[in-house]
């Protein structure tokens, strides 16, 4: 999905995508941002009879956030 944001007058590109696969994909030109959306709760972070826990998330925040780093 390809838009602009109204207020900044920026391009935008949504991407629903495995983390793994897609962000070593992912290219930032030099004086351009990258901004992700991290949205947990995934994996067993979320439950009916514990409520929520990122600490459970799978895989863990922390994991993403690196790949993104990277």
């Amino acid at each position: 999905m390809t838009g602009s944001t109204s207020a900044l007058d920026l391009p935008l590109e949504i991407v629903n995508t495995d983390y793994l696969v897609e962000l070593s994909a992912i290219s930032v030109p030099a004086g351009q941002l990258l901004i992700a959306f991290i949205g947990p709760p995934w994996g067993d972070a979320l439950s009916p009879s514990s409520g929520l826990d990122l600490r459970r998330t799978t895989p863990p925040v922390a994991d993403v956030v690196d790949v993104m780093v990277r």
